[in-house]
């Protein structure tokens, strides 16, 4: 997997044949040229990505058309992974994914294999 993935073998210093080029890689452009209906999920609570900002900045950059064929959804309470985050001074809970992830992905695959 290490090798499919283009991770570095050793120390930081070797970075792989793609480099910190994936660190700097801007998607609006590519959001730009997307025609196909769109699910894009977010976890509230994800630490790397900010939900709110990411989803304005996708909206803003999709074309009208592709716009209006998108699927957004924000899962409260849900990592970067769509697991579950314990509040703050509730109770331990076994790791779990966000109430209603599969049902969204499900019926999003459903209905947009259907509509055409």
């Amino acid at each position: 997997w290490f090798r499919a993935a283009d991770l570095p073998a050793g120390p930081v210093d070797k970075l792989g044949s793609r480099g910190l080029s994936v660190l700097d890689f801007d998607p609006l452009p590519v959001w730009s040229r997307v025609y196909v209906p769109v699910l894009a999920m977010w976890g509230a609570e994800d630490q790397l990505v900010p939900a709110a900002k990411s989803r304005a900045l996708i909206e803003q950059a999709m074309l009208p058309r592709t716009r209006a064929r998108a699927t957004f959804q924000t899962f409260p309470n849900a990592s970067h992974g769509f697991l579950m985050v314990t509040p703050r001074g509730a109770p331990w809970d076994w790791p779990r994914l966000a109430t209603g992830f599969h049902k969204l992905m499900a019926d999003w695959i459903v209905r947009t294999a259907t509509s055409h």
